[in-house]
């Protein structure tokens, strides 16, 4: 699978089959009174149901010899069912430490373009990934290390589907200067286009984008690389708004929230009264800043029904 610009990518699907899956059947998935063509819609909401989404930089991964003892048990903690990853430098002892978890599976972007690479770490208990793939595959300037999209069902405990949606896993460019803030901006309006037209031609309204974007959403308007979200509010929503809202911070070792979790207007429908937080791991797992990352995990806790 080498030469050919389609074929050059490929995933490492940790305990899957293959590069995904034939989409399956809903008819028998999606419970009384739901459009089997339509798997999210039409549920009663009672609190009952939640789902649990978060991104997580786990920088350089790993980052030294005990951090792939520390991550599965960190991950009890983070009460998360799905969870963008972001800085697998070594893919070796990640595929190892996935592979020894009962209750996860991962995938994660292939070489040629590892370096550094995101990945999802997901509970298939709860999550059943359709396809995925690395888009934006050819435009290092704007995306050093291209996104990972995915197609997902949320499943409740018994199985059926509750949610439909498409994720994507971002890592911009890092460092403050200049150029690195214009390809963050470039970014966002990449970003931006590609859900309009993909929405516009009829595709999928839920969709979901976690990551580390390395900058602000309250910068000043005249340097935020974010205005293609923050000047469509009808669109977008930033649920990490509520940690910046609240003075939080994601990233340990300098105040801000550069860590964020965006949704269409559409997913906004299941978010319903959810929550969206960092996990204080640093204040509540030994040496985690020492041993694991710099970056605290963001989770939003989706209410679905």
């Amino acid at each position: 699978m080498k030469g050919a610009r389609e074929a050059i990518w490929a995933l490492v699907l940790v305990g899957l089959a293959g590069c995904g899956y034939a989409l399956p059947s809903n008819a028998d998935d999606a419970g009384p009174g739901v459009d089997a063509t339509s798997p999210d819609a039409g549920w009663a909401r009672t609190g009952t149901v939640t789902l649990g989404i978060a991104t997580w930089n786990i920088e350089q991964f790993p980052k030294t010899a005990t951090t792939t003892t520390a991550v599965p048990e960190i991950l009890a903690e983070l009460g998360a069912d799905i969870i963008g990853i972001e800085e697998i430098l070594e893919p070796g002892p990640f595929e190892r430490m996935v592979a020894d978890l009962p209750d996860w599976e991962a995938i994660r972007v292939e070489e040629p373009y590892d370096y550094l690479a995101v990945g999802i770490l997901y509970r298939p208990a709860r999550i059943r990934i359709l396809e995925a793939e690395p888009i934006f595959t050819g435009e290092a300037y704007a995306f050093p290390r291209p996104p990972l999209w995915a197609r997902v069902e949320a499943l409740d405990g018994a199985g059926h589907v509750v949610f439909d949606f498409e994720l994507l896993v971002v890592h911009l460019k890092a460092q403050g200067d200049p150029q690195s803030q214009d390809r963050r901006r470039v970014a966002c309006e990449e970003l931006e286009r590609w859900i309009r037209e993909r929405q516009a031609a009829g595709g999928e309204q839920d969709i979901i984008i976690v990551g580390d974007w390395n900058d602000r959403i309250d910068d000043l308007a005249a340097k935020n690389v974010f205005r293609p979200f923050l000047e469509a509010p009808e669109r977008y929503t930033f649920l990490s708004q509520e940690l910046v809202d609240a003075g939080e911070s994601s990233y340990i070792l300098i105040p801000g929230v550069i860590d964020h979790i965006l949704v269409t207007h559409d997913a906004l429908d299941e978010y319903g009264p959810g929550h969206t937080e960092p996990v204080m791991l640093d204040q509540t797992y030994p040496d985690y800043v020492r041993n694991v990352s710099d970056h605290r995990p963001v989770r939003a806790t989706f209410v679905i029904r």
